[in-house]
């Protein structure tokens, strides 16, 4: 009987479609790096393998002269799922020396099976003269290994519902009991071909759980660097006050508002100039702390005169000023001169009895 790919997709079209699904589905959501996603996509690829497996070997059954087919692919269906209950494991274990341990089982159980009839003699399984099916000594080492994996899946899934999120260890529990009942179902005879729909659904709820880990390390790692930019903006904000503090001293602002009252009495037009003088020499220092844009020379020096003439308002001092400003067309920092002058006249001329000259000068050069 010719074997046709219609022949396939109507043998079991419904494990097809939930495959296909599958496969859609990881492909639609294929930007999302989603942990173990290369371990799903083997066990989709070995579960599409094992559909079409399984057909060859329904089709080959009721043909004596097709007895190797049957065969070899009855030794694949036997191995087919020990592996994808291997695979079931390594998407939980994260740990790649442990997921290498994991691979040791199946391994020497798919050498027993393929290879151990040609070198020890003892078979997996035969067929009697009418066909029937025989099986052999080695047929244990699958299902031996398909018990230990399900004991492993058991063990990491207990960890699991410790360790995960509330929600997350229930999708794993769930997962495990359903592949343990439908395991020992399927190899007493109680129920027949419900394996491979439990390993498809399998799959799509190990995709489900693995993107609910993802999105929920996204959302922990959003919350994270919400938290530290909050923390940076904080400790920012408190810094730009606490430099506010040191370069605005409560003596200089003390000082201004006693000389500005006192004016008001002797001379309001020297007063208005005075509180114009501190009122802009505030505001410059405000607007320093929130912004780290450069400023032109210019304002820098409107900002130094309008210090220098609350300093100065009373003439008594001996402070004298001097401005040789060939250039204020650039850009500087601010609050990059104000402070040096201020340092100038409260720890330099202010410290003398008759005061002293402060010179501020610029020029260009070829350099700058």
């Amino acid at each position: 009987m010719e074997l046709t790919f219609l022949d396939f997709i109507r043998y079991d079209y419904t494990s097809l479609l939930l495959v296909c699904g599958l496969v859609v589905l990881m492909v639609a959501n294929r930007k999302n790096k989603l942990p173990a996603v290369f371990t799903l996509w083997i066990m989709t690829a070995i579960m599409i393998f094992s559909l079409f497996v399984e057909f060859v070997c329904k089709w080959s059954e009721n043909d004596p002269s097709l007895a190797d087919i049957r065969y070899w692919t009855t030794i694949i269906k036997y191995l087919i799922s020990p592996t994808l209950l291997m695979m079931q494991c390594m998407v939980l274990v994260e740990n790649k020396v442990l997921r290498g341990l994991l691979v040791i089982p199946n391994l020497i159980s798919v050498f027993a099976v393929t290879a151990g009839p040609y070198v020890t003699g003892l078979t997996v399984l035969s067929f009697s003269k009418e066909y029937y099916f025989v099986e052999g000594p080695l047929r244990v080492f699958p299902f031996a290994v398909a018990l230990f994996y399900l004991f492993v899946l058991v063990i990491v899934s207990l960890w699991f519902f410790f360790d995960v999120t509330s929600g997350y260890n229930s999708i794993i529990m769930f997962l495990t009991v359903a592949t343990v009942i439908s395991c020992i179902l399927e190899y007493f005879g109680i129920v027949n071909g419900i394996v491979k729909y439990v390993q498809i659904i399998d799959i799509y709820l190990y995709y489900f759980f693995l993107n609910f880990v993802y999105q929920s390390r996204i959302r922990e790692e959003s919350l994270k660097k919400e938290l530290a930019l909050t923390q940076k903006e904080l400790e920012l904000s408190n810094t730009n006050v606490r430099l506010l503090q040191n370069q605005i001293s409560p003596h200089f602002i003390y000082n201004a508002l006693f000389i500005i009252k006192a004016l008001i009495w002797t001379d309001q037009k020297q007063a208005s100039d005075a509180l114009d003088d501190f009122s802009l020499y505030v505001r410059r220092n405000i607007e320093a702390m929130r912004s780290n844009d450069l400023i032109k020379f210019s304002d820098e020096l409107k900002h130094i005169k309008a210090f220098l003439n609350i300093e100065n308002v009373d003439n008594e001092t001996g402070l004298v000023v001097e401005f040789n400003v060939d250039e204020e067309d650039f850009m500087i920092p601010p609050l990059t001169v104000e402070p040096l002058v201020e340092n100038a006249v409260i720890h330099g001329v202010g410290m003398l009895e008759n005061g002293g000259v402060i010179t501020i000068s610029s020029r260009k050069t070829d350099d700058g």
